[in-house]
Parts: structure tokens; C-alpha cells; sequence
């Protein structure tokens, strides 16, 4: 076999494995604009901000004496999950005060309203995908 008949052989084999390989996969970016606020006993805290996160990471924000922290999981092309968990500052990760999870339509205001072992959250947030960003 001549030496332009193995390369042409090689790149061909190549040529499909990229081809069966299918299309760079794309990473999401989230992009949440939220307004919150958190009773704990009488102290009532209040934030709005905006923050951007890859589905399934945490954006945790620190409302003295609390930790608020915001999950979202994408559920569908068009709805998420929204995990909300409320601990001490002061405590492990692991003692969490309230828990709860919403389920959310991208671009739609979503209410937030729960309470636990004396702690109210209530507020709203949007969620978008931001953009899809090749890997």
C-alpha cells in the first residue's frame, strides 16, 4: 500500500470519528434577578441582585445572621428547579434551617414565599438562559 493510500485511509477514518462524534456540546450560562428577603425572629434582611451560574452550581448569598442559598436545575427547554436553602451563618453547611424547592418557567417571575423553625422567605426571581456557550 502506497504512503498516499494509508494517509488517505487514516484521514478518512478521522474525518468520521468527528463527524459520529456530532456537534460541540454547549454550556449554559444562567442569569437570575432576584429579590429576597428573610425573617429570622423579628430581623428581617432584604437583597436584590442579579447573578449568573452554570445549571446545578450554588450562588450563596450572605443575609446576617443567614446564608441563603440559590440551586437551579434545568427541568425542561422552558422550566427549572429552584432549590432555596436558609442556615446560620455560624453553622455547617449540612444544618440547614429551611429547604425548599420551586419550579419555575424561564423568563417568568416566580414567587417565592416558605418558612421554617421560625425563618419566612418570601420575594420572586426570573430566571433566563443567558447564552450557550460551545465547550
Amino acid at each position: 500500500m502506497s504512503t498516499k493510500s494509508l494517509a488517505s485511509i487514516v484521514f478518512g477514518t478521522l474525518s468520521l470519528a468527528l463527524l459520529a462524534s456530532g456537534p460541540a456540546r454547549a454550556e449554559q450560562v444562567i442569569n437570575a434577578h432576584y429579590e429576597i428577603n428573610v425573617n429570622d425572629g423579628g430581623s428581617k434582611s432584604s437583597v436584590r441582585s442579579t447573578f449568573h451560574v452554570k445549571p446545578g452550581q450554588s450562588e450563596r448569598l450572605e443575609l446576617n445572621p443567614n446564608v441563603v442559598e440559590f440551586t437551579v436545575r434545568p427541568a425542561s427547554d422552558r422550566e427549572y428547579d429552584l432549590v432555596v436553602a436558609v442556615r446560620r451563618k455560624d453553622q455547617a453547611a449540612s444544618a440547614v434551617r429551611l429547604s425548599k424547592k420551586f419550579r419555575g418557567t424561564f423568563g417568568v417571575p416566580l414567587e417565592l414565599n416558605a418558612d421554617a423553625d421560625a425563618i419566612e422567605l418570601d420575594g420572586a426571581i426570573s430566571v433566563v438562559v443567558l447564552e450557550d456557550k460551545p465547550v
